[in-house]
């Protein structure tokens, strides 16, 4: 332990010198996440101009004269509106009495939303060839809800991503970078075992790694209160943040395994490209519509932490299958 001790220490007073090291583990992740909270807001305003074409189920309770809706939107019949909404059966549902109309939707999705406008229009128009009538709307979701609903399906890549650019550039310099110097013979001319030296340059990597993560965990905090206005609990956080440690630990070992059987530096950065992308392709999972977290899909790596992440941003603790990803990773 001793010379384990002594080798990381030595390691990390060499590594800390390249600025490049500070700017990989400190500067992106403090910077990607309020670029891109500011950045989402222009980008959400442009796609909400497309979809028109999108064929939307709504519902309408109540006998409204004169209403024609677009061919955009398809009739599904039912008696309580908002019930028609929370089952999933239609986009939005419009309950139509003798004072007006009220309307029901989900804004956890764009379709909901656009499904609203659509039915409020269509019912603005019947009204105005009778007699003035009052329409509302309720998103059964509120602002800052909506808001996390969409973060939570970015979130949880850029989370991966910056996990694992953390401890590739460690990973490359301490190991494939130190046998392309040289330097490696002397070190293990000393009195510490290859064993020794390998889980000292592993805790190096997992260092950096779990650096990284704090790093953009605190960014991604920061970035949803004070750009974005999304009141985010401190215990979900650091609830997430353990849910990724054991997640930085296989990333690190993965990582200093790689490195140590490529050649050189810049074999290294071509070999280790899939190991990037295999993670952030399974974190993807997040952003794909009906993948639930459930105990099942809680056991598969990777993409069981992006679903863990995905629902801790979007404000949905269920502890049996956080706690399954958790042991499972």
């Amino acid at each position: 332990m001793r010379l384990i001790g002594l080798i990381v220490a030595a390691e990390l007073r060499q590594h800390l010198r390249d600025p490049l090291t500070i700017a990989a583990m400190v500067g992106v992740p403090l910077l990607v996440y309020p670029l891109l909270g500011i950045a989402g807001g222009k980008v959400a305003a442009d796609m909400a101009k497309s979809g028109d074409e999108q064929v939307l189920d709504v519902g309408v309770i109540g006998t409204v004269d004169g209403l024609t809706l677009p061919e955009n939107v398809r009739l599904v019949p039912g008696e309580d509106a908002e019930t028609m909404v929370t089952t999933g059966v239609v986009k939005a549902a419009a309950k139509v009495d003798a004072n007006g109309a009220e309307i029901w939707y989900s804004g956890k999705e764009k379709p909901g939303r656009d499904a609203a406008d659509r039915l409020e229009r269509a019912l603005g128009d019947a009204a105005r060839q009778r007699a003035p009538r009052q329409v509302i709307s309720q998103d059964l979701l509120s602002p800052q809800q909506a808001v996390r609903e969409q973060a939570s399906r970015v979130v949880p890549a850029l989370l991966l991503f910056t996990m694992l650019t953390g401890g590739l550039y460690t990973a490359l310099d301490l190991v494939t970078g130190e046998k392309e110097r040289g330097t490696i013979e002397t070190t293990l001319t000393t009195a510490a075992s290859r064993q020794a030296i390998v889980i000292a340059k592993y805790l190096c990597v997992f260092l950096f790694s779990v650096v990284g993560v704090l790093c953009s965990v605190a960014s991604g905090y920061a970035t949803a209160r004070w750009v974005s206005g999304i009141e985010i609990p401190f215990s979900t956080v650091l609830l997430g943040t353990l849910l990724m440690l054991p997640a930085c630990g296989i990333v690190s070992a993965v990582l200093v395994a790689a490195a140590a059987w490529v050649p050189d530096f810049k074999a290294g950065q071509v070999f280790t490209m899939p190991l990037l992308l295999v993670p952030l392709v399974l974190g993807g999972v997040a952003a794909v519509p009906g993948v639930a977290l459930t105990p099942a899909t809680a056991l598969f790596p990777i993409a069981n932490l992006a679903l863990s992440l995905r629902e801790l941003v979007a404000g949905r603790v269920d502890i049996l299958p956080l706690a399954i990803t958790f042991v499972t990773t």
